[in-house]
C-alpha cells in the first residue's frame, strides 16, 4: 500500500475484478464507523502479481489493514500471519468460500497464525499446524492487534467484600483518595483506558487511621508539637467531606475531626 501527496484518490491495480474494485467503498465505510480516519491521500493498493486475475472479496480484510498500517494506525505484527475476510458496511468481518484451501496454502507458505471471519474459523482449523484466529469485527481485530491486553482490578476490586485499610490517610494524594467516592457509593470499579472498559465489583469497607497533625503530637500535653495552625489545617484538608461520608465515620467520629479543626482555629 502506498501514500503519497495529491488529490485524494484510490486506486486498486493487478487485474482486480469488480467485487475487488467495490471493496474501496467497504473498506472506507468500515473504517470510519470502527472510529478510524480515513487517510486524505492518494492511495495505491497493487495486488500482485500484477498478471493474474485477482476476484472475490477475499482481499477486504489484508487491503484495510495495509491502509491503516500505511497510515500509522496500527502496527503489522513481527510474525508471519495472514488475514481474509469480506468487510461489512458497519465494519463486521463476513464469511468467504474456500477457507480450508487458503488455510492450507497459508501452511505451505510457512505462515503460523491465520485471522479469519467467525464463520469460516471452523473449516479453516482443519488444517493443521496453523493457529487459527475467529474475527467478528474490525475493531476485534484492532484490539488484539493493538495489545487489546487485560484491564486488570486494582486494589479496591481485589479487597471485594473485604476490608480496606489505609494507614496515615492524609498522607495519600488527595486524587488516589477522591477516586474512592464512586466505588464506595455503588459498591463497583470502572476502569476506563484507550483498548476499552472494564467494571469490576468493589464492595469494600474503608478503615482509615491518621494522626492530628504531620508530626502526631497536635494537643498532646507534652507540648512536642512543632506544626502551625496552617499545616495542621491541611494536612486535615486532605480528607474531603464527601469523602469522609462514604466511608462510613460514625457521627462521632466526624464530631472528632470537626472538634479538632476547630481546635486549630480557636489556636
Amino acid at each position: 500500500m502506498l501514500l503519497s501527496s495529491g488529490l485524494p484518490a484510490f486506486d486498486i491495480v493487478g487485474l482486480p475484478d469488480t467485487a475487488v474494485k467495490e471493496a474501496r467503498d467497504r473498506m472506507r465505510a468500515a473504517i470510519k464507523n470502527t472510529g478510524l480516519s480515513f487517510p486524505v491521500s492518494r492511495l495505491t493498493k497493487n495486488l500482485a502479481p500484477a498478471d493474474t486475475k485477482k476476484g472475490g472479496t477475499t482481499y477486504d480484510l489484508p487491503m484495510l489493514l495495509a491502509i491503516l498500517a500505511a497510515n500509522g494506525a496500527i502496527k503489522m505484527p513481527t510474525e508471519e500471519c495472514a488475514f481474509f475476510g469480506e468487510l461489512g458496511l458497519t465494519g463486521e468481518v463476513r464469511p468467504v468460500r474456500g477457507s480450508l484451501p487458503m488455510a492450507l496454502a497459508a501452511r505451505r507458505a510457512g505462515i503460523k497464525k491465520l485471522f479469519v471471519p467467525e464463520d469460516n474459523a471452523p473449516e479453516a482449523s482443519f488444517a493443521e499446524g496453523v493457529e487459527v484466529y475467529p474475527v467478528e469485527t474490525v475493531s476485534e481485530l484492532i484490539k488484539h492487534m493493538s495489545g487489546g491486553a487485560q484491564l486488570q482490578p486494582g486494589e479496591i476490586s481485589l479487597v471485594h467484600n473485604g476490608v480496606l485499610f489505609l494507614d496515615e490517610m492524609p498522607e495519600f494524594h488527595r486524587d488516589v483518595l477522591e477516586v474512592m467516592r464512586k466505588p464506595l457509593e455503588d459498591g463497583k470499579a470502572t476502569i476506563s483506558r484507550s483498548t476499552g472498559n472494564a467494571t469490576y465489583p468493589a464492595c469494600f469497607m474503608l478503615v482509615c487511621a491518621m494522626n492530628p497533625c504531620k508530626c502526631g503530637w497536635y494537643g498532646h500535653q507534652s507540648g512536642r508539637c512543632n506544626c502551625s495552625e496552617s499545616s495542621v489545617c491541611k494536612y486535615h484538608s486532605k480528607l474531603s467531606g464527601p469523602l469522609v461520608d462514604r466511608s462510613g465515620h460514625t457521627q462521632e467520629s466526624r464530631h472528632k475531626i470537626d472538634f479538632q479543626k476547630s481546635n486549630v482555629s480557636a489556636h
